[in-house]
């Protein structure tokens, strides 16, 4: 099951990480641990978040860390808006660029995730418990295929890990055609090799790379 599930990770360099441009820790909340629709009548501003590292060049794809709030070029929304994927929502986004100063583009929307998945197999992962036994941190991460397989796979083609949910997986059906698209700023891990030393420090076992 692990071969059938990717993590996106944003590609360092050139392409910058964001911030709101107004801080809203409402909103942020409510990308990260709510599942129902976000009414919003107004673009969600961000500009680059220039003390994190990376450039402010624009590419297909650019994260708010540390949880992801995952926001994607228009080109990436509208094949994913093509394949009738379940428990999406698609949220105007606002990016202003670095230079030439206050510019910006409405080329990009936020992929908020309607559905959150319980299914880590806490006897075959390597993770660790809070004081009260919710999962606080994974370094190696495991599938329980029957909790999965509960869920046609329409509605588990991306999904958050209930368990922890800044965690946000994608079946490999959507990872091989957003790749075909030669996405720029985009790394997908398989989830077989996922551990928090390689994914998030060297992001060895890539096999999608895109400059």
């Amino acid at each position: 099951m692990e071969h059938e599930y990717y993590m996106l990770k944003h590609k360092p360099g050139k392409f910058g990480h964001l911030k709101f441009k107004y801080k809203d820790e409402e909103l942020y909340n409510a990308l990260i641990h709510s599942n129902n629709i976000l009414e919003m009548s107004v673009p969600v501003e961000f500009e680059f978040n220039i003390r994190m590292g990376g450039g402010a060049t624009l590419g297909d794809y650019h994260d708010y860390p540390p949880d992801k709030v995952m926001v994607f070029s228009s080109r990436i929304i509208g094949l994913l808006q093509s394949m009738n994927i379940s428990n999406l929502q698609f949220i105007p986004a606002r990016i202003y660029k670095h230079k030439p100063k206050d510019t910006f583009s409405d080329d990009y929307s936020i992929l908020h995730i309607l559905k959150k998945i319980k299914c880590l197999d806490k006897e075959k992962s390597i993770w660790k418990a809070g004081f009260e036994g919710e999962v606080v941190g994974i370094s190696s991460l495991v599938l329980d295929e029957k909790s999965l397989k509960n869920f046609p796979l329409n509605e588990r083609l991306i999904f958050q890990l209930d368990e922890k949910p800044h965690i946000i997986l994608f079946h490999k059906s959507i990872a091989e055609k957003i790749n075909l698209l030669d996405p720029k700023g985009i790394y997908f891990y398989d989830l077989a090799t996922f551990c928090s030393g390689t994914f998030y420090l060297h992001g060895f076992g890539s096999k999608f790379e895109n400059p």
